[in-house]
């Protein structure tokens, strides 16, 4: 083996110049060859790598799109919900005059009694969306009448026309005790003739938008509002009243 490794070297160098020269050059070549192809190697596996990563970020890509698509499609009906809370009042205000007004207002059209009504200090929380609190105020109701029918049909009408939502928390109706004749001369006389007494409590429910707060604050600036009949000066204090539906005259307690 030695002998043929001597006899190659004396032959190569007993080969003609340019053989030699022609056979370095191929040898450069092959090694030049070999070092390209582990570097096109290489770079083949990071072209590779980057486009498995474009092909996922491009499916991610086809995900969200489709999520948009659907969404886009949704527009409509969720427009039409959102016409329906509105027009429900889930984001009215609560005009706590007006509602004290209306309701005795429809006090005297049933020909209802002994009006007492107790709105609370309103309970603020925030609301699930952001720029957006839940308002609740704790509304009671209390008033005595001739007939139960008279006074179901106050209470569909008060939490009807209330244009916002609500939760009845209590409700009851009591019949009481009278004399004929009294309740005949109360009738005669054109006085509603308390032989029902009811009770009604709920919390008055709705959003209000959340305005951004400035700088300089003062630090009333967003304290609840203050019960119906608070005075500015004086600590929140619920607001009770009677009001007399036959006589219409008020009586502060």
């Amino acid at each position: 083996m030695a002998l043929n490794r001597r006899e190659l070297i004396q032959y190569a160098k007993a080969a003609p110049r340019s053989l030699r020269v022609i056979a370095a050059v191929a040898a450069v070549d092959i090694i030049v060859l070999l070092l390209a192809a582990f570097t096109l190697e290489g770079e083949v596996d990071d072209r590779v790598a980057k486009i498995d990563q474009l092909r996922s970020e491009l499916t991610g890509l086809r995900a969200k799109l489709e999520t948009t698509r659907k969404e886009i499609a949704r527009l409509p009906e969720l427009r039409q919900k959102y016409d329906a809370a509105m027009s429900d009042g889930v984001l009215a205000d609560q005009d706590r005059q007006k509602f004290v007004g209306h309701s005795q207002e429809l006090a005297d059209q049933h020909r209802l009694a002994d009006l007492h009504y107790k709105l609370e200090a309103q309970e603020t929380a925030p609301g699930m969306v952001s720029g957006y609190s839940l308002v609740t105020t704790p509304v009671s109701l209390s008033l005595s009448g001739l007939l139960d029918s008279d006074v179901l049909e106050y209470w569909d009408e008060i939490l009807g026309n209330l244009q916002s939502h609500y939760q009845i928390t209590k409700a009851t109706l009591d019949r009481e005790e009278m004399e004929p004749t009294a309740a005949l001369d109360a009738i005669r006389a054109g006085r509603p003739a308390p032989l029902v007494k009811s009770e009604l409590n709920f919390r008055w429910v709705s959003l209000h938008k959340t305005a951004a707060a400035p700088a300089a604050a003062s630090t009333g600036a967003n304290a609840p509002a203050a019960p119906v009949g608070a005075s500015s000066a004086a600590p929140p204090a619920p607001a009770t009243q009677t009001v007399n539906a036959a006589t219409g005259t008020d009586k502060n307690q």
